[in-house]
């Protein structure tokens, strides 16, 4: 999130924190402005001076989302580990993140954020830097569609679970568990 130049950050983080709970809980369709002026206790026109419009809210929420998650793997992944303990640190944290805060994947998976051109451009530059981040992990630049099927068989996991079931999550089980089917999978590919 980057508040504009001479701006209060721990205003405009306010804001962004009450956007979050109001998409959350009301639906990014369905919450207003109003809702969210009047969850972070600030006027309306502070809310614009910081954000211009819902969308720049949305899509503050989902830069503040690329940036933690971007900082928990770069914590979590030890190069020099096994390339099985890299993946399993890289979709333990994907999973924790997202178990800790399953409304925030729900308002992208239910409501259909993402058929905001703006939301999905966004999404896809998330998704490119992780499959780099996994490609290195795997060896290379020449595994981008390999690091692509692993990223997308934990937030498969993740939409089918906190999305559509409401099921819990267990980041520790899940990931060993996405991992060992897709190094299987990979195991098998390689050879032929």
């Amino acid at each position: 999130m980057r508040a504009g130049v001479g701006r209060k950050p721990a205003e405009a983080e306010k804001i962004l924190e009450a956007a979050c709970r109001v998409f959350s809980q009301k639906g990014y369709f369905s919450a207003t402005v109003e809702d969210v002026m009047f969850s972070a206790g600030v006027g309306k026109g502070t809310v614009y001076r910081h954000f211009h419009s819902k969308e720049k809210l949305l899509l503050a929420a989902l830069n503040r989302t690329s940036h933690e998650m971007s900082d928990r793997l770069l914590s979590a992944i030890r190069p020099g580990l096994p390339v099985r303990d890299q993946l399993a640190a890289a979709a333990r944290e994907w999973l924790a993140y997202f178990a800790a805060r399953p409304a925030l994947l729900r308002v992208f998976v239910r409501e259909g954020a993402l058929s905001i051109v703006s939301v999905r451009s966004a999404m896809r530059k998330m998704a490119a830097d992780a499959n780099v981040r996994i490609a290195r992990i795997l060896g290379g630049a020449s595994h981008i569609r390999a690091a692509a099927v692993f990223h997308s068989m934990v937030f498969g996991h993740l939409r089918q679970k906190l999305g559509f079931s409401d099921e819990k999550i267990d980041p520790d089980w899940d990931s060993v568990f996405l991992v060992d089917m897709f190094l299987n999978g990979f195991r098998g590919r390689r050879k032929s």
